[in-house]
């Protein structure tokens, strides 16, 4: 079986997913596939940096960190193969309750997910992952969009909403509600990438800016509306947005 021989508007479960025998990676969103396309190169640098940093952190802790490919099923009633409808792929992911690991990757919402934005992902697809996070239970959810340099966190509240947490970057340090006492200079983080070649020209990365904004204020909007509210709030540069009540 080969990827083309799939249909985009078929709806497969994990079962299904288990038999594909094509190299090519995908996701599958509520049911829907989703092909991967590769990282690149700012985005396998950006993912290791932060797996080590993150693993050396947690050397002798319970938490473990895996990065992609690495297989996160969520599913919505029971555990079988039949009834997942999302597995995804997080860039990174920390997990902290041992009993979600298995052979197969995890299987429950992890602790934090992290994803690392290429120019190749729609709004629509950052969209629908921001969805399927907050559903699941994600506690702490990080985009990273390394050619705007910005990172942005969201951490979940008491019912059940991503709210993006300002306070955890300061002067330029970032920390982690999940984890106390991890600290990560996010200057050093980005110089990982400040030569690298995009499409034949030097990309120079003079400074950071972190781009305070929340892409998807209102769950009620389509898809495709809340698409063209982040790609606005990203162009406007807003800052301090605040979610509107649920």
């Amino acid at each position: 079986m080969q990827l083309s021989d799939l249909s985009l508007d078929k709806v497969y479960t994990y079962a299904d997913y288990l038999i594909w025998t094509f190299q090519e990676r995908v996701e599958l969103l509520k049911g829907y596939l989703m092909p991967m396309s590769a990282p690149n190169t700012a985005r396998k640098k950006l993912s290791f940096k932060l797996s080590l940093k993150i693993g050396n952190f947690l050397e002798h802790s319970q938490c473990e960190v895996f990065s992609a490919p690495f297989d996160v099923r969520l599913p919505k009633k029971n555990d079988s193969d039949e009834t997942i409808y999302t597995v995804v792929q997080p860039d990174i992911c920390v997990i902290c309750d041992p009993s979600k690991l298995d052979y197969k990757g995890c299987i429950g919402a992890p602790d934090i997910v992290i994803e690392i934005v290429s120019p190749s992902n729609t709004y629509s697809y950052v969209g629908k992952k921001f969805n399927i996070y907050e559903e699941a239970g994600v506690k702490e959810y990080w985009e990273i969009e390394p050619l705007k340099r910005t990172i942005v966190i969201y951490t979940l509240q008491p019912d059940d909403r991503f709210m993006q947490n300002n306070s955890l970057i300061i002067d330029n340090k970032l920390t982690i509600n999940v984890l106390p006492g991890f600290s990560l200079n996010i200057i050093e983080l980005f110089d990982t990438i400040k030569d690298i070649k995009k499409s034949g020209l030097m990309v120079k990365i003079q400074a950071v800016f972190f781009h305070i904004f929340s892409p998807l204020n209102c769950h009620h909007l389509p898809l495709h509306s809340q698409a063209k509210r982040k790609q606005a709030l990203l162009e406007s540069n807003l800052s301090g947005i605040t979610r509107q009540p649920k």
